[in-house]
């Protein structure tokens, strides 16, 4: 039995191989190729989580992330040791009755939450002690899209930085963490080899087919012919984002004594993407474009001589638009039809447990922002 693991990083397809993967495990099996979810992480992420805490376990380490660790109940190593015991003993049992020929696994969080040769050699050597074989398989996307769809997700979660605040604070992380997808790959090559990884171009899939199709191939199944669930992965207009980041500074983002999301959050940020139809996308500086260039250049370089699949990547990119500076007349329009929404029944009324929990809107009513509280992330800045 050979073992084919999807490493990340996040913002590039994860969710929706996931997604394709769990709609058609069945099918899937019946081909020989075997996803299965341990119940132990299955509540918490579409990804495999168990995976890089496992990895990090065997190195006397933790999930680098303070706020995802409190989210994941995993508060210290000895916590951490414990869940990667019973995912160890679950996958050992039931590897036993499986029949496939191969045994898929993802998590985007393999790429994020490793940053040593020793915790990529950790990982390997858990997996190489139970599979015949061990490949891994990444997909890339150029680092102007990977950043304004980071931003998306960064509003999501509570953020208030502007994009311009957001781009410059991860170029001056840019020789070590995401997007810096060389850096973190060159650990995977110096600790399995390059022969043992395909690196691919998320945004450059062959003509009518997708990394899903792709990672069938891979493990030596058809998969063209199966179900593509649709994936929710939208993103702000240049105003949304805008009206989205002033709910951010007002409406904070955890619930009364840390207990969850506020519920007052529940739906706004949806609305306000499905709102920004129409709107001018978010679109970055050519002044930025050309720091990123500058800041990630030489390591897409190396990713195209090391990884043949990724040529092309150093030049790649979403159409240039022009960035739109967000008027303050769009904005409030934005948040007046938030509120019309509200009033029409369109966001769900919060049940009473909900509306014990939810933190109110803080700071003067005024153009003045107040610094908001920092989400959970499960992919800032290591």
């Amino acid at each position: 039995m050979h073992a084919l693991v999807h490493i990340g990083p996040t913002k590039c397809g994860s969710t929706a191989l996931q997604a394709f993967l769990s709609r058609n495990a069945a099918a899937l099996a019946g081909r020989g190729l075997r996803y299965e979810r341990w119940f132990g992480t299955a509540k918490w992420d579409s990804s495999q989580v168990e995976l890089p805490i496992a990895a990090l376990a065997a190195c006397d380490a933790v999930i680098p992330y303070r706020r995802t660790r409190s989210v994941f109940g995993l508060p210290d190593l000895e916590a951490a040791r414990g869940l990667a015991r019973a995912w160890l003993d679950w996958l050992d049992t039931a590897r036993k009755g499986w029949t496939e020929r191969v045994v898929a696994f993802s998590s985007e969080h393999l790429m994020v939450w490793l940053t040593t040769v020793p915790q990529v050699r950790a990982m390997h050597r858990i997996l190489s002690e139970r599979f015949q074989s061990v490949r891994y398989v990444a997909w890339l996307r150029p680092q102007e899209d990977w950043l304004l769809s980071q931003y998306s997700q960064g509003l999501r979660a509570g953020s208030t930085a502007t994009l311009g605040e957001m781009v410059q604070q991860r170029l001056k992380s840019a020789q070590r963490a995401i997007p810096n997808f060389a850096a973190r790959l060159r650990l995977w090559v110096e600790a399995v080899g390059a022969d043992a990884l395909r690196v691919f171009r998320l945004d450059a899939p062959p003509e009518g087919r997708d990394h899903c199709d792709t990672f069938c191939d891979l493990a030596g199944v058809a998969g063209e012919d199966l179900d593509r669930p649709e994936t929710r992965n939208a993103s702000f207009g240049a105003h949304s984002a805008e009206a989205m980041r002033q709910v951010n500074l007002r409406l904070p983002y955890w619930g009364k004594g840390q207990s969850g999301i506020n519920p007052a959050r529940q739906g706004i940020a949806r609305h306000l993407e499905q709102a920004a139809e129409g709107e001018p996308p978010l679109a970055l500086t050519e002044a930025q474009r050309a720091q990123i260039a500058d800041a990630y250049g030489p390591g897409n370089r190396w990713l195209e001589e090391t990884f043949t699949d990724c040529a092309g990547l150093t030049t790649a990119g979403r159409p240039r638009g022009t960035p739109a500076a967000p008027g303050t007349q769009a904005v409030a329009a934005r948040l007046i039809d938030l509120l019309f929404a509200s009033r029409m029944g369109a966001l769900a009324p919060l049940t009473e447990t909900q509306r014990a929990r939810a933190n109110p809107p803080r700071g003067p009513r005024t153009g003045r922002t107040v610094p908001g509280p920092q989400a959970p992330s499960t992919d800032p800045t290591p």
